[in-house]
């Protein structure tokens, strides 16, 4: 029983220390059209199939090893 509770314990940190780590890795980027006003590099938002209630899609990629979320606009 004892056993049963360590391993409960040390599968729950795993799993927490796993989850904090993944959100460290993801950003959310700005709207293109913002980045692009100050300067910077922006990658190609064509995405579409992922229309949210506000009309927004979201488009996934890597930037630096990092993964990214880029925010598109309507």
């Amino acid at each position: 029983m004892r056993v049963d509770a360590i391993a409960a314990a040390l599968a729950l940190t795993l799993f927490l220390y796993s989850a904090m780590q993944l959100t460290v890795r993801i950003h959310v980027v700005e709207a293109p059209v913002l980045r692009a006003a100050r300067g910077e590099r922006v990658p190609t938002c064509r995405l579409t199939s992922n229309l949210t209630e506000t009309g927004l899609s979201y488009l996934y990629t890597y930037d630096n090893g990092t993964l990214v979320k880029l925010v598109c606009g309507p």
